[in-house]
């Protein structure tokens, strides 16, 4: 524990050509990847080790794939599918989600409509010596000035190469545009 790094998922922005084989599309500006081969979890991404690797084993040897990376993932904090407001620093950027970072970054962090806040500690590891930097957890990205109506995304995504991660987060997009790198995660049980 706080030794090494975690394992950062498909965030290089490279597919490799046996993604093809694996029936993924390759094409010049997408490059997601689908969870298609269990006994591969480096697929489509050209690497055999490293940091690449696409999945986590959990401790009922359940397999999950692509959480901290290849496609950032909508949130719903609570269940009711409406945005975040918050204020942000001067400067947008990105920001470790640990220590006074992210909390003195960050100056409230409200629902939309109905009542209620979230805490920022929900976006953190109970771990506090890890860091972005020395154990590649992922950074917050915030950007400056009022936020209304933000969608929160979690995870790195395909070419998130700078802070993609198990805890990165992103408090940047408006919940009535889209984005290109984000998703929702569907499951299927084997």
């Amino acid at each position: 524990m706080g030794s090494g790094t975690i394992i950062r998922g498909h965030s290089d922005g490279a597919i490799s050509a046996s993604a093809v084989s694996y029936g993924y599309a390759v094409s010049t500006t997408v490059y997601l990847l689908g969870a298609k081969n269990a006994s591969d979890p480096f697929g489509g991404t050209g690497q055999t080790s490293g940091n690449q690797k696409r999945t986590h084993t959990l401790s009922n040897g359940e397999i999950i794939w692509d959480m901290p990376g290849n496609a950032r993932e909508i949130v719903d904090p609570n269940g009711s599918a409406v945005g975040v407001n918050y204020t942000g620093p001067t400067t947008s950027g990105f920001y470790e989600v640990l220590g006074g970072e992210l909390s003195s970054t960050i100056s409230s962090l409200t629902f939309t409509s109905g009542s209620g806040g979230l805490s920022l500690a929900l976006f953190t590891p109970t771990t506090a010596a890890l860091t972005n930097t020395s154990h590649e957890i992922g950074r917050a990205y915030i950007n400056s000035g009022a936020r209304t109506d933000r969608m929160i995304t979690r995870g790195g995504n395909f070419s998130s190469s700078n802070s993609p991660g198990l805890f990165a987060v992103d408090f940047d997009s408006a919940t009535t545009g889209t984005s290109s790198s984000a998703s929702f995660r569907c499951v299927k049980s084997l």
